[in-house]
């Protein structure tokens, strides 16, 4: 079969390793350069050179079972990651490291302060409420509606929620209060955040993620890998899909596969059903800007409050 995929984020390069082996496979990728979310870049900082990757950073084997067969089946080498949380509050002045007793305290007045054993307590309270209410909770109960009807403090969500989801997922505060405290709990609870012990061995990939990347579309020759070619319409016919870019070419597939967000795949859709459209217009996105730099100044005042995230 000629297949077309849309999209060469982690979806749709993994759809073209697997399927060029027993088809005629051709890749559409509106950007000039492959892998979505996966962005590794070369700096050179302070006499040496590093591979920092801003996008899909780190995986463990307990959450990701089958991104970790993939990486097995390629044979790309990986290494166990250091997946250690800080907050540097300007406004109160706490720093803390949440990885040990010594970056906890790593701000010694944080001995002697009852407000930082409160911050503690109230996160534990938080990661047990979780743990026993998350799935029962209504999918329209904000987190900001939750917290509230517990009676949390206030620093919970200034000194630990709004840190660790703007290091997770680069969101506005504002966007987390109104984020649906089921989801934020299940992902808590998949990625081990809501307990001490028993936490899964994070892990990034040797050379940065590109090298996933690489592996998969190794096997794609220049003729089927279209850089620059963001697809216009898809429209089925009886025995063909059309695929039309914005450039104006056209070009017929027995089958196109659809690895792009479900809100580009509606606009692209000429005849999606009923069903699709109710489906694919459920998928609310938004534009984050992350800044790499490599500015120490940005860090922590003490240095054992330094952390990966």
């Amino acid at each position: 079969m000629r297949i077309a995929i849309v999209g060469g984020g982690i979806s749709g390069n993994t759809c073209v390793g697997l399927l060029h082996r027993n088809h005629d496979v051709t890749l559409f990728e509106a950007n000039d350069y492959v892998g979505g979310h996966t962005n590794t870049i070369d700096i050179g900082a302070y006499g040496g050179s590093y591979t920092v990757d801003t996008g899909f950073m780190v995986y463990n084997e307990r959450t990701y079972p089958n991104f970790t067969r993939l990486l097995s089946e390629l044979q790309v080498e990986t290494q166990d990651s250091d997946m250690s949380f800080s907050v540097s509050c300007e406004r109160t002045g706490l720093e803390y490291q949440g990885s040990s007793v010594n970056g906890l305290f790593a701000q010694r007045s944080n001995l002697i302060r009852p407000a930082f054993y409160r911050l503690l307590w109230e996160i534990c309270r938080f990661n047990r409420r979780a743990t026993e209410v998350r799935e029962t909770l209504s999918d329209d109960l904000t987190l900001e509606q939750f917290l509230r009807a517990e009676g949390f403090h206030a620093d919970l969500v200034e000194l630990y929620l709004l840190p660790m989801t703007a290091a997770i997922w680069s969101a506005s505060p504002a966007q987390v209060r109104v984020m649906p405290a089921r989801f934020l709990m299940q992902f808590f609870h998949n990625h081990g955040l809501l307990q001490l012990r028993d936490r899964p061995q994070w892990k990034t990939i040797v050379g940065g993620a590109r090298r996933y990347v690489r592996a998969l579309l190794q096997p794609l020759s220049l003729r089927n890998l279209r850089l620059n070619s963001p697809v216009q319409r898809v429209t089925r016919l009886a025995s063909e899909v059309v695929i039309e870019t914005q450039a104006g070419a056209s070009e017929s597939f027995d089958a196109v596969i659809m690895a792009c967000h479900a809100d580009q795949a509606l606009r692209m859709l000429t005849d999606a059903s009923n069903a699709e459209y109710s489906i694919l217009n459920q998928f609310p996105y938004q534009r984050n800007l992350a800044i790499l730099h490599t500015e120490v100044g940005m860090l922590p005042r003490r240095s054992a409050a330094w952390a990966s995230w």
